[in-house]
């Protein structure tokens, strides 16, 4: 392997987090909260709800008295689960992408 040839290069050391934005729970994580601890992306009206993801990208989503839930809404699937549980979520993908038995 060659080495750079770069005469005025300079290295600065920095420490900074990771975190992976690909992950649900990632999203809630850095996305602002509103006064109930929900992050809502979308159409969503929500009562009573604390500590949840509402993400709706199709129709109007609704929650009432439900804490700590993940709610994700597209145009051909709704997901809802415990907040805790978003990671499991690829054991759900790979069922759906089974072949069904005939």
């Amino acid at each position: 392997m060659s080495g750079e040839k770069a005469t005025n290069v300079a290295v600065v050391p920095v420490a900074m987090g990771w975190s992976d934005l690909g992950s649900w729970d990632s999203i809630y994580q850095h996305r602002d909260k509103n006064e109930d601890g929900n992050v809502t992306q979308g159409d969503v009206l929500s009562l009573d709800t604390q500590g949840s993801l509402l993400w709706s990208s199709n129709g109007l989503l609704a929650t009432v008295g439900v804490q700590n839930i993940a709610v994700i809404q597209t145009a051909d699937a709704t997901l809802i689960c415990d907040r805790s549980r978003t990671e499991d979520i690829k054991q759900l993908v790979a069922q759906c992408r089974k072949p069904i038995p005939i």
